[in-house]
């Protein structure tokens, strides 16, 4: 029973999320977003480039830590900080 509840409740997150998504064309074309601190996330900083409305909310440090995309790159828990002030 507990197993059912809690599949229960993550298909209702993911619907929830799923509703509420859009598809977005990440920013393309030389100098359309600043280089990512790893080559293996320029498509996020792509992302990031097309919307100034979007934020990246990650715990990886490399990112974090970059100032070409701040302060729309921020830690879980400043989020939380935010959401619950």
């Amino acid at each position: 029973m507990i197993t059912l509840f809690i599949n229960d409740e993550i298909d209702a997150i993911l619907t929830d999320i799923a509703r509420h998504a859009i598809v977005l064309a990440p920013a393309s074309g030389p100098g359309m977003a600043p280089s990512a601190p790893d080559p293996g996330d320029q498509f996020l900083w792509n992302l990031l480039a097309a919307r100034t409305d979007l934020l990246l909310v990650t715990g990886d440090q490399l990112l974090l830590q970059n100032e070409a995309m701040q302060p729309r790159v921020i830690a879980p828990h400043a989020l939380a900080a935010q959401l619950t002030h």
